[in-house]
């Protein structure tokens, strides 16, 4: 009997049209005066529930359509009932009263419904509990007593949807009440932001919990309508807070972040039970980067004051990079990880011509902090990144099952990259820090130049111990021209105390470089002589 919903559908139509015109009956008995308040709810539970034992009692002796239909007209109009006492401004029940009768009601629908295969009685009774607000409009200090009233029936039709995998009760009730979200905000024209926004975040809210139930309930379907109306229902939410918040003048980005972050969780959610599930977890992964994206535009675009936009977009962009590259690498999608990869490069470019912007923020009652500071935090992240990406390459490099050639290259080049990092870090550190607190013992230019050359020390360092020549190189540029600087630059000057103690200085530092470069090469000579003799010997 309990055929789909394309077989039976004109007559659904039917019986929608046929409730909806009693409903505008009903609605012009109460404009005309004809039965006293009271009176009308009487009328109305009596009928209803005639209807719904009627429909019950000879549905139990035969499996009929029609007998489900008049069931589900029945409870239908027991449900415009209930709603009616509570908006109506004659009756207005009280949000206790509205809960205990539609919990009570609800619940005798849905075990009949389940109980009993009654599809249709549980599709027409919920549709037209849901049609009733857009007919009976609820005055404006009922509005939290209609979503209350709204939510149950949605909360109830996704568990029917779910427990008896009957599908258009997931998308006809949500369906409806976008529709009386849309006649709500428009017939009462919110006057602030607070309640649409936390009456959309609960029907979002309340289609991402149970989409996700219903689809881990039916073996981790996370494809098909479930994926549909998932992202169906993050499309309209965002919609939403970028209409209600930039019609208030309220940034949009905390609530188009937080979905994003949510959809970014969930992918992987769906990606570690059901890795079949590609389009699934790519469509949430997707959608949840492009909304961060453009909750980072937002956010940045409000906090202009000392170059912070750039700090916030930068970092945004930077964990959009990172949180791609660690999806491609749990996910093994190498094509991820390079896009991550060039990601990063380009953030790196790009920050590289921004960052001199960047001002630092007063905390603490401390004028300057160094390396505590958006800026500094911008560079660190960007390094941390960077040495993480190469060091996840070099182990790529050095096993034994790797399939990617490049990968000690691509190590390399983003090693070198990263330090390259770091000394932009420094150098803007000092001279910020030179700026703060108007520093004139020693000047600003030859603590760079000690700080490069030390730096140019590290990477020798990190040559010797990582057994890399293109960081000795590195450091031997570095070496070079600060060299020059400082005999073209800093010198220019008076000689005085600082100018001695300058050079002394630089001397021992390059002296311990030459130190470092010596014991490398001494090192790779024995390893050449050893093999060598390893060679005659066989």
């Amino acid at each position: 009997m309990n055929n789909g919903f394309e077989k039976n559908w004109i007559s659904i139509l039917g019986g929608v049209f046929l409730f909806t015109g009693m409903l505008y009956f009903f609605k012009l008995a109460i404009d005309e005066g004809w039965l006293p308040p009271a009176a009308r709810v009487a009328v109305g539970l009596i009928v209803g529930i005639t209807a719904l034992f009627i429909g019950y009692s000879r549905y139990k002796r035969k499996l009929t359509l029609t007998a489900e239909l008049v069931s589900g007209l029945g409870s239908a109009i027991v449900y415009a009932t209930i709603a009616y006492a509570s908006f109506s401004e004659d009756i207005q029940w009280s949000a206790n009263a509205l809960f205990i009768s539609m919990i009570a009601f609800t619940s005798v629908v849905t075990i009949v419904g389940v109980k009993y295969n009654m599809r249709w009685l549980s599709v027409i009774s919920i549709i037209g509990g849901l049609i009733t607000p857009i007919v009976i409009k609820a005055p404006e200090q009922q509005i939290f007593v209609l979503f209350l009233y709204v939510f149950i029936l949605n909360a109830v039709s996704l568990y029917l949807s779910t427990a008896k995998s009957w599908p258009e009760l997931r998308v006809l009730p949500f369906v409806v009440t976008c529709i009386i979200y849309i006649t709500y905000y428009v017939y009462f024209d919110p006057e602030s932001w607070q309640q649409p926004i936390f009456y959309i975040s609960s029907l979002f809210v309340v289609y991402f919990i149970g989409l996700l139930i219903s689809a881990l309930r039916e073996g981790n379907s996370f494809d098909g309508l479930n994926l549909y109306l998932g992202l169906i229902n993050a499309i309209n939410f965002i919609f939403w807070s970028i209409f209600i918040l930039n019609t208030f003048s309220v940034p949009y980005s905390v609530p188009t972040l937080f979905v994003g972050s949510l959809y970014i969780i969930s992918s992987l959610f769906i990606y570690n039970r059901d890795q079949g599930s590609k389009l699934a977890w790519g469509a949430h992964f997707l959608l949840g980067i492009i909304l961060v994206s453009i909750a980072g535009a937002d956010l940045a675009s409000n906090y202009r004051y000392a170059g912070m936009h750039y700090a916030i977009n930068s970092a945004i962009w930077l964990t959009l990079a990172v949180t791609v590259y660690w999806a491609g690498r749990y996910t093994k999608l190498i094509v991820a990880e390079y896009i991550a990869m060039i990601a990063w490069l380009l953030i790196l470019l790009q920050w590289y011509t921004v960052a001199w912007d960047v001002h630092w923020v007063r905390w603490f009652g401390v004028e300057y902090i160094p390396f505590l500071n958006p800026g500094a935090l911008v560079w660190i992240g960007l390094a941390a990144a960077g040495f993480a990406f190469a060091r996840e390459f070099q182990r790529r490099a050095t096993s034994k099952d790797a399939a990617d050639e490049n990968a000690g290259v691509i190590a390399l080049a983003l090693a070198i990259a990263s330090h390259i990092v770091v000394g932009g870090l420094l150098t803007i550190q000092i001279q910020n820090f030179w700026d703060a607190y108007n520093v004139t013992f020693i000047k600003d230019y030859i603590v760079l130049s000690i700080s490069w050359v030390i730096y140019a020390m590290v990477l020798f360092l990190w040559g010797s111990s990582t057994d890399q020549k293109p960081f000795r190189w590195m450091g031997s540029v570095v070496l070079i021209l600060t060299s020059i600087k400082v005999f073209v630059i800093d010198l220019a000057g008076a000689s005085t105390i600082y100018i001695v103690s300058f050079l002394m200085l630089m001397g021992l530092i390059t002296l311990a470089i030459s130190r470092i470069d010596h014991n490398w090469r001494k090192k790779k000579l024995q390893e050449a002589i050893e093999n060598n003799e390893l060679n005659q010997n066989r």
